[in-house]
């Protein structure tokens, strides 16, 4: 069970199968199985089944009657999820290492401008906080020798 933290989720990891389907329910507001496989376009119909059944039981997806058929809806948002996912990936594979995860991620594309500016922006918000955590630590107040 992974504990997101900042929020109050807490959710078992999807499967690579799962996180196709669960991108489906990202894209549809509330969805049948039915219409979830065929926009999906994946093998077999109680396949799809298993895997919303197992996103229901993990709680990434909730599930309600409407009529005789049951529609589904992401309970749990993409970026919520993508983050746990990356972060599973980068303490396992990685050894803890986000450096080393996002130099890999990085090195075999080839980035549109869009998405260096963005790089740019985090890489900028991490050396302001940096210099931030450097300066807190480096003056502190004196104690004060007055009772």
């Amino acid at each position: 069970m992974v504990q997101v933290p900042a929020t109050n989720h807490r959710f078992r990891l999807p499967t690579a199968a799962e996180l196709a389907i669960l991108r489906g329910l990202w894209t549809f507001e509330a969805v049948t199985a039915r219409d979830l496989h065929r926009a999906l376009g994946k093998e077999c119909y109680t396949t799809t089944l298993t895997h919303l059944s197992n996103l229901y039981k993990k709680r990434l997806a909730e599930r309600f009657f409407d009529g005789r058929a049951h529609v589904y809806r992401a309970k749990v948002e993409k970026w919520i999820v993508l983050t746990a996912v990356a972060r599973h990936v980068r303490d396992t594979l990685f050894e803890r290492s986000g450096m080393t995860l996002a130099l890999c991620a990085l090195s075999d594309t080839l980035p549109d401008r869009a998405s260096l500016a963005s790089l740019k922006d985090v890489i900028r918000d991490k050396e302001r906080r940096t210099r931030l955590a450097r300066h807190a630590t480096t003056t502190r107040p004196a104690a004060s020798n007055r009772r």
